[in-house]
């Protein structure tokens, strides 16, 4: 019985012995962290951060280097992967590089 809700909750659980609390958004903590510790602070990253004018050499230094890199349509993006403590659908914050809106946070097609 003890086996079997162990294994539902790691169904659940990405790693129950992570702390996955929310905590406000530090550039020098997220370059630093792993995806977890990036994904516990996504829920403070505003677009505020990027206002008009940020170019990418801002962006890396808030954020650092990109896990991934992309480009559609004529945007660049830069791809941050990210953890949550349940599954979610988002495994990357994406930040996008067009020559006409700016820099922004989200991607669209």
């Amino acid at each position: 019985m003890m086996s079997v809700l162990f294994l539902n909750a790691a169904c659940v659980f990405k790693n129950p012995f992570r702390d996955y609390s929310h905590k406000p958004f530090n550039a020098e903590e997220w370059r630093a962290g792993d995806t977890i510790e990036r994904g516990r602070m996504i829920t403070n990253i505003d677009d505020r951060i990027f206002v008009d004018g940020n170019d990418k050499e801002d962006v890396r230094k808030l954020l650092g280097e990109p896990d991934e890199k992309e480009t559609k349509g004529g945007r660049e993006i830069w791809l941050y992967r990210i953890d949550f403590k349940y599954e979610s659908s988002m495994k990357y914050l994406p930040i996008t590089f067009d020559p006409r809106l700016g820099t922004f946070i989200g991607a669209f097609e």
